[in-house]
């Protein structure tokens, strides 16, 4: 465990912690680590001395970086002996009611003294700290340009891996934490934004772009969980909103600002609906669309696995990394994203390594239930491999079911009402010159638009 598993504190490397265990996730801004040393006696001056609230902490995994951050809290916790339910729970002869295991031995188990040890990662700036924008108002930025103003005064750094896009205005709220404002325009933009091992937010409109090793049941998987639902899925989503540039008014401002994409995938056809609250473009809003099915795909498909040693090939397990997934009994032989990443040491120094993995974001309304919808070198052979190995037709009625992304359509029949709505109108205008006369009653089909 020692060589797998090391930290550093104030540059001080932390010697024979108990237990100790590191996470991240595609969906938590920063990651934690936590760790613990016991003591097997009552120590007279304190120990570990470099770990204190405030600290520069670093962990090793494998000789690879792992987590970079700052020390949250510290706790120490013990008993002396002679208290119930220590080990000693016998007092001492002849230490008096009042004085047990004052005068007597101060030997305790090895449960009984405790210090723990709470981090949260570089990117924890984020998450405490207000913005320092000092208008609060930027016009016409792009949203790099927005991302890097309000992580600016931090030691946090971007790794930029998104598709720069274009806006009119934004407006941050008053006191607002960064955290809080960066999500809102990663969930207006389609951007996911998560801690990497050295400390830097990354921002990213799919995946981390990397292939990782295969994950074949009966080669290196220890032992998997497969969990399948539709709870949180949705068959149609509605994204509303509203065009925001000064040059943009009337008709032009309301009509064609809705979008709605149909998830073919999902056996859940309940309806969500939205709202966008940027410059609602027909680009924007499709964007927005797209985003909230990938996210709620990804919460309805969820693999973890615990697999063999701290890395794959010399290179380290990590967060948004794509890995071949085989689990047969399953019907699992797709392409998926790692979406969280946790190694645990427990009290007997055993080290393991669980992933969780998810669909692979759809990057357009084309994309296909087994890949994504962007171009990535390897990605097309990785998920023709699968659909061969596979060796059966998947069903919408019977298990196993597609363990892939979305397989999104867009619609806007809102958008076909104003539109014959509009027709009308002007066709009552016509009638008042005595050129036309409008139709009575609208097609059946139609309904009532202005209910």
């Amino acid at each position: 465990m020692e060589n797998d598993f090391i930290i550093f504190a104030n540059g001080v490397q932390i010697e024979n912690f108990t237990d100790a265990n590191i996470s991240r996730s595609k969906g938590e801004m920063t990651g934690t680590l936590n760790f613990s040393l016991f003591c097997s006696y009552v120590p007279g001056t304190p120990v570990m001395t470099q770990a204190l609230a405030g600290a520069e902490i670093m962990a090793y995994v494998g000789g690879n970086l792992a987590f970079v951050g700052k020390i949250d809290r510290r706790m120490g916790t013990g008993a002396r002996a002679g208290k119930p339910g220590t080990k000693n729970a016998e007092p001492s002869s002849g230490s008096g009611s009042g004085d047990a295991g004052v005068s007597g031995d101060v030997n305790i188990g090895p449960n009984e003294y405790t210090v723990s040890i709470t981090a949260r990662g570089q990117t924890k700036q984020l998450i405490d700290s207000s913005h320092k924008h000092p208008t609060g108002t930027m016009l016409r930025p792009t949203t790099r340009q927005v991302i890097d103003a309000l992580v600016e005064g931090t030691d946090v750094e971007v790794e930029w891996m998104a598709t720069e896009i274009n806006l009119d205005k934004v407006r941050f709220r008053d006191g607002a934490i960064i955290a809080d404002e960066l999500h809102r325009v990663g969930n207006e933009n389609a951007y996911f934004l998560y801690e990497t091992r050295d400390g830097n937010l990354r921002v990213t409109d799919d995946t981390g772009r990397a292939i990782g090793d295969p994950l074949v049941l009966g080669q290196n998987i220890l032992q998997f969980s497969a969990e399948i639902g539709e709870d949180v899925a949705r068959g149609e989503i509605r994204v509303k909103g509203q065009r925001t540039p000064n040059d943009v008014w009337g008709e032009a401002a309301v009509l064609d600002t809705q979008k709605t994409i149909t998830d073919a995938s999902s056996t859940n056809k309940a309806v969500v609906t939205l709202q966008h609250y940027g410059d609602g473009t027909p680009e924007a809003l499709e964007r927005r669309a797209k985003f909230e099915a990938n996210k709620r795909m990804a919460e309805s498909k969820s693999v973890n696995i615990e697999v063999f040693g701290v890395q794959a090939n010399g290179e380290p397990w990590d967060v948004g990394n794509i890995h071949y997934v085989e689990i047969p009994p399953e019907g699992i032989f797709d392409p998926m994203e790692c979406t969280s990443l946790s190694y645990v040491v427990d009290a007997s120094s055993t080290l393991k390594t669980t992933l969780t993995l998810s669909p692979l974001p759809s990057g357009g309304v084309s994309g296909g239930s087994s890949g994504a919808g962007f171009d990535m070198p390897g990605l097309d052979d990785i998920i023709s491999a699968g659909a061969s190995r596979r060796g059966l037709a998947l069903s919408s009625v019977e298990y196993p079911v597609s363990w892939g992304g979305p397989m999104l359509s867009i619609s806007n029949p809102l958008t076909s009402a104003f539109t014959l709505i509009n027709q009308l109108d002007r066709l009552k205008g016509l009638a008042k010159d005595g050129k036309a006369k409008p139709p009575k009653r609208l097609p059946a089909t139609f309904g009532n638009p202005r209910r």
